[in-house]
């Protein structure tokens, strides 16, 4: 995908720095960027968080990383959150650079790939036995043992420790007769299995750990301080010099007092691995992440777009989100300046391009980030009482944060789960929920850093407007006009116009065109038909896919997705809207009530898939799409072709695509001239209602 040009785009990012210094107002911003492997094969690239090689793929990345961009970071694994029905956390790979210094010099004795040689229990022992002598605790050095295991042979290693902020401190461990720790059942890292809760109240609880695991020798690191966790660090550092030790895989916690530092987080997330990406001061500062990331994917087999079955070309389906705020929670221009995300939910909703233009395939209610209009049809009139009562509690940032919270969120409550995020915003309930941060939910990963770049661009300088000159406008009741019309990308196209413009008359130059690469292949054009006076294009549009009820699986219930409908906008080429032709869908003539410099616009709604369940089972699929043009007055086809949803044979595909070359091939195989119907006979029956303004809903004709 052309790039747009790079001086260009840093003027416009100069002026968006400008207008934020006039406002006073510093905004950090990061990312959430997600990735998939070529071949994303099993559970673990399609529906679950954890499986057998996505932190294969995460050490490989981080290596990369490492070596391209950040020589002398620190790669550390450590442990997140842990969800209803998954047996272990979910860990997290992490890089961190510190500009001052090399975090760890020897990047090589790193687990960052295949091992190179699974390190035996000796060499386990001896750096075990090592790092005690030199942290002045080797007495308390204790096995660990699994705890009904009859082998003779340690699980690992254990060592009570601590820092007292003057000297290193450990503690005696008893657990009865026993001289070894016995591990709490699992098979997660022993740090993680300790049995605590069986120790004297005033015990030491904190211990650093030592087994062989993923085919590397882990080193599980205690809760400490900044200070003693680097000299920690240091410490086994020189002893895998010294021992010539490799594979070595540093896990555990991380301290938390550690400014100054720039780090990249790799988490296992449902079906992608997801990179966190550290707060960037500018717009630039973001640009060189996202290029850092998108070489050092490259070389550990990632990419950050996916091929569906038919040859669909689609983001990874995570997200690519994007989150504002301060340095701090005290520097947060949300916290600091309250006009500013009321003018934030103002603009956004009037502006439903920023929804749908860079989402996913999956978009509306039962999105993961669906729009306030889309929730309820009283969440408009409720929004806008809120908004109104903003500055009555400005003062306390619980009571502001509490005013939009329960707003923005799904039909089922979900805060997380929508367009605009204000979960970390100021919830004290939550361990992460004061950071001063919104996230836009509503932005899929890009074919390259440069577009997902530009739309990181956009949304700044959208903000950076409002800082300046907040938005009051009223809130639009969109009705059912908001899918109509914005699931169609034409609609879409002129709506991102009307922000550019907006921005031009703030002093902004965003540019539209910036983004027409990135239009091309959001919304791909299917076929053409040619006619003696001009081009019919059929291309992709948006549509919504309903949440449908629970359905028992098992011992549980689960809740599935209709996904058999598709949404195509056909547009006419000038000349033929002014010509005495009718276009044909299944039969069925089609009006065109939008016009623009491109010609004339329609969408089409229609079912390309029978399954069950679904809505409306009495629907059969309505694939393949027949569009024929007919001349009016002699009532003869001039030109036809079928659209197929899938495969001609309707059999499965039997593997994804390996390449865009042939996922485009599979998409142009689907489009099907058919010169057979050519010069017969139509029988053009009376103009269809539209059923909307701007979409004809061809599931209502043709169904007894």
């Amino acid at each position: 995908m052309p790039a747009p040009p790079r001086p260009d785009r840093r003027r416009c990012a100069d002026a968006v720095e400008q207008t934020l210094r006039r406002a006073r107002i510093t905004l950090t911003m990061g990312g959430e960027p997600t990735f998939l492997p070529h071949d994303p094969a099993g559970e673990e690239w399609s529906i679950a968080a954890l499986g057998p090689t996505k932190l294969g793929y995460a050490r490989r990345f981080a290596g990369a990383l490492l070596r391209r961009r950040y020589p002398g970071a620190l790669v550390t694994q450590f442990y997140g959150k842990q969800y209803p029905g998954e047996p272990l956390p979910r860990w997290t790979v992490s890089v961190t650079h510190d500009p001052a210094r090399a975090l760890w010099p020897a990047t090589g004795r790193l687990l960052l790939g295949p091992p190179r040689q699974t390190p035996n229990k000796q060499q386990a022992a001896i750096l075990a036995r090592a790092l005690a002598g030199a942290l002045g605790h080797e007495s308390r050095l204790l096995e660990a043992r699994e705890a009904k295991s009859a082998s003779k042979q340690p699980k690992g290693w254990v060592l009570p420790l601590n820092h007292d902020g003057k000297r290193w401190v450990s503690g005696a461990w008893a657990f009865g007769r026993r001289p070894d720790v016995p591990l709490i059942w699992g098979d997660s890292s022993i740090g993680l299995r300790l049995p605590l809760a069986r120790l004297p109240d005033k015990a030491l609880k904190r211990a650093l750990t030592l087994e062989i695991k993923d085919g590397g020798l882990e080193i599980f690191l205690p809760p400490l301080a900044a200070a003693p966790y680097f000299q920690l660090i240091r410490k086994i550092h020189r002893l895998a010099e010294s021992l010539d030790l490799h594979d070595l895989i540093l896990s555990g916690y991380f301290p938390l007092d550690a400014p100054g530092l720039t780090r990249f987080t790799f988490a296992s997330d449902p079906g992608v691995l997801e990179v966190n990406l550290p707060p960037a001061g500018t717009w630039t500062e973001f640009q060189e992440h996202l290029e850092a990331l998108e070489s050092a994917s490259e070389d550990a087999g990632l990419r950050t777009i996916k091929f569906n079955f038919n040859g669909f070309e689609q983001g990874t389906g995570g997200g690519a989100h994007l989150c504002f705020g301060g340095w701090t929670a005290a520097e947060s221009p949300f916290l600091v300046h309250r006009g500013l995300l009321p003018s934030v939910l103002r603009y956004f909703h009037n502006h439903p391009v920023l929804a749908y233009a860079f989402s996913g395939l999956f978009v509306g209610p039962s999105c993961q980030a669906p729009r306030i209009d889309e929730t309820g049809d009283d969440s408009r009139s409720e929004l806008e009482l809120a908004l109104r009562g903003a500055q009555r509690v400005a003062d306390d940032p619980y009571l502001f944060n509490l005013l939009f919270r329960d707003l923005l969120a799904d039909r089922s409550g979900n805060t997380h789960r929508a367009e605009i995020s204000i979960d970390k915003l100021w919830n004290p309930a939550s361990p992460t929920g004061t950071l001063g941060l919104v996230e836009f939910r509503a932005i899929e990963t890009t074919p390259d850093a440069a577009t997902l770049g530009t739309i990181a661009l956009l949304f700044r300088a959208i903000l950076a407007r409002l800082a300046a000159r907040p938005c009051e406008a009223s809130l639009t009741s969109w009705g059912p006009m908001l899918h109509d019309r914005f699931f169609l990308p034409s609609q879409l196209w002129e709506n991102l116009g009307t922000v550019i413009r907006d921005l031009a008359r703030h002093g902004i130059p965003f540019r539209r065109e910036w983004l027409e690469a990135f239009w091309r292949w959001r919304f791909p054009v299917f076929g053409t038909l040619e006619t003696p006076r001009g081009a019919i294009t059929v291309r992709h549009a948006l549509e919504s896919w309903p949440l449908l009820g629970e359905q028992p699986l098992g011992a549980a219930t689960v809740r599935s997705i209709d996904s058999s409908n598709e949404r195509v906008e056909i547009t006419l080429a000038p000349a033929l809207a002014r010509s005495r032709g009718v276009l044909l869908a299944n039969g069925i003539p089609l009006t065109f009530p939008f016009r623009s410099a491109s010609g004339s616009h329609t969408g089409v709604r229609f079912r390309a898939h029978y399954r069950v369940p679904s809505l409306h089972p009495h629907i059969p699929a309505q694939s393949p799409l027949r569009l024929q043009w007919v001349d009016r007055a002699s009532r003869r086809i001039l030109a036809a072709a079928d659209w197929h949803s899938w495969r001609l044979d309707g059999e499965n595909y039997p593997d994804r695509p390996n390449d865009p070359v042939e996922a485009a091939r599979r998409r142009a195989e689907r489009w099907v001239p058919r010169q057979d119907c050519v010069g017969k006979k139509a029988a053009v029956r009376p103009v269809a209602a539209q059923g909307g303004c701007l979409t004809f809903d061809l599931r209502h004709h043709g169904v007894a």
